[in-house]
């Protein structure tokens, strides 16, 4: 899979271009969400994250042979978006 050339047909609206790009690096994403969130259900909640803010920020992406790091960089901030979330849930609680 060309990287460059599936970035592009993917800020052309492709979504099976991305998907293809997410599908290459799943193993990646997931232990990177993994790691911070600690747990397989809140990995994969910012991973589907991930996913909706690539759809809607690709065409923001200025380098395509970026994209990992790009998407990687979303992942993490869809992550600490979480947690964020997560412990004001807990102070409501308690």
């Amino acid at each position: 899979m060309n990287v460059v050339r599936s970035v592009k047909r993917a800020k052309k609206g492709d979504k099976e271009a991305l998907l293809q790009l997410i599908m290459a690096e799943k193993e990646a994403y997931y232990k990177l969400a993994f790691t911070y969130m600690g747990n397989e259900h809140d990995a994969m909640d910012a991973m589907e994250d991930m996913i909706v803010r690539l759809y809607d920020k690709i065409e923001q992406l200025k380098k395509e042979e970026s994209f990992y790091s790009w998407s990687k960089t979303i992942l993490v901030n869809c992550c600490k978006s979480l947690l964020r979330k997560q412990k004001k849930l807990v102070l409501i609680e308690n």
